[in-house]
């Protein structure tokens, strides 16, 4: 692959993720020039419904693949497409349900303090109220990535931040917190409502319906599921408990950290997830045929060319990112105590946004290779460094802002080096002709 075909297939995966966090990034924005205890009170509840919704992109991941295998073959693509829409709304059922019932215990286990937690648990219900309509959103738009199609994730992404922008602005002032979460399930319905409408436009939705009407016709989708769905779980707890962490600091440090989560959600994991994509669909034809020196080189080459375009879009990304801190902070808050934080705060964030999208490319090669435990060990082991040095800093009294994001970053690095060493194995012609049957 090209470094220019590398990018027509990134950037469209790109907006995919941004479009999973944009609501939740326009209400912070909004709150924070309302009020700081709403943003901070934002944090807990936008954690878990973020991070809930996050363990369901192994079906977006599945979608994608089962789709490519099935190209040329109109019928398997429309049970694929039927099933893949059946799945998503039922999974997202069900975390809906579990999000709106649980909601009061998951902020206050996210750290929401007794003036945070009323407005939290109240952000995450109405939020979950939109949960199928978000999650079949995200599912529909892999129709789109299969196709080919990156024009029409951007327009969704568009439309749903232009009715959430409108829509905070019209609520917020007057309804709060509550206000900006009815605006993000208004907006997810109208960008759910246009991409149905391309769809059966450009015949990508499934008529007539396949129906699931035996257990094995969940199999291909849930294969994804077991290892894979536990590695994601484990990231999204280590964000879940660096929000922790931040809350129990003081307000104003809760409320910084806000920022810097959405920050992070738009640079590292929006940049990392299609770069892991990429490393799935790129690497499995070099390495079909049997292991050979100069397919090794291809598979490292191409390898080698994820990592190096990620790494100088991780470069750029985080560069901006810093410079939103120090100069651009007013567009989330006007607290000038926050204001100060993220400017002086903002270099602790710099380790994790770096290294996390190379993180997640290394996994994607690992994927490509069928090697799922591999990545869960990469996981528990991202998990247990984390866990591990907040600990070590929670003892010795020296946790904050800075802290909590460089014990992270620290973690990821480490992480890191572990899943490369795990693909040069993976990749290595030798150990490969080892594995075969």
């Amino acid at each position: 692959p090209t470094a220019m075909s590398l990018m027509r297939f990134i950037g469209p995966a790109f907006f995919l993720v941004v479009a999973n966090s944009s609501m939740s990034s326009v209400d912070k924005a909004s709150l924070g020039q309302k009020d700081t205890l709403l943003l901070a009170a934002l944090g807990p509840a936008t954690a878990a419904f973020d991070s809930a919704s996050y363990l369901l992109t192994f079906l977006n991941t599945a979608t994608l693949s089962l789709l490519g295998l099935a190209t040329g073959d109109a019928e398997r693509t429309r049970r694929i497409r039927s099933h893949a829409i059946v799945l998503a709304a039922s999974a997202a059922l069900g975390l809906g349900s579990l999000l709106f019932a649980c909601a009061t215990p998951l902020t206050l286990r996210l750290g929401a303090s007794p003036e945070m937690q009323p407005h939290s648990a109240m952000y995450l219900r109405l939020r979950a109220l939109g949960a199928p309509i978000e999650r079949g959103t995200s599912v529909l738009t892999s129709f789109c990535l299969a196709a080919r199609d990156g024009k029409t994730p951007l327009l969704v992404t568009l439309i749903g931040l232009a009715v959430n922008i409108i829509g905070d602005a019209m609520l917020c002032p007057r309804f709060g917190l509550e206000g900006v979460a009815v605006a993000s399930v208004l907006a997810s319905s109208v960008g759910f409502g246009y991409l149905v409408a391309v769809l059966m436009r450009r015949g990508l939705w499934p008529r007539p319906f396949v129906r699931i009407e035996r257990w094995r016709d969940c199999v291909p989708f849930l294969e994804f599921a077991g290892p894979v769905l536990f590695a994601v779980f484990l990231k999204t707890v280590v964000l879940a408990n660096m929000t922790a962490a931040a809350c129990a600091l003081d307000t104003t440090s809760a409320a910084t950290h806000q920022v810097f989560n959405t920050l992070f959600l738009l640079s590292g994991v929006a940049l990392g997830n299609p770069f892991s994509w990429a490393a799935q669909s790129f690497l499995p034809p070099l390495s079909a045929s049997p292991p050979s020196g100069r397919r090794w080189s291809r598979k490292a080459h191409a390898l080698g060319l994820l990592l190096t375009v990620g790494g100088a879009c991780s470069l750029v990304i985080t560069v901006l990112t810093m410079l939103f801190c120090s100069t651009l902070g007013w567009v989330v808050t006007n607290d000038a105590a926050v204001l100060q934080n993220l400017a002086v705060s903002s270099p602790a964030m710099v380790p994790l946004c770096l290294l996390y999208p190379s993180l997640l490319t290394l996994e994607g090669a690992l994927y490509s290779t069928q090697r799922r435990y591999a990545v869960l060990t990469i996981s528990l082991f991202f998990w247990f460094c984390s866990t591990a040095f907040m600990q070590a800093l929670k003892s010795a009294g020296a946790l904050s802002l800075h802290s909590v994001w460089l014990s992270s970053g620290a973690a990821c690095g480490l992480s890191a080096i572990l899943a490369a060493g795990l693909v040069a194995r993976a990749l290595d012609p030798v150990h490969a002709r080892r594995r075969q049957p």
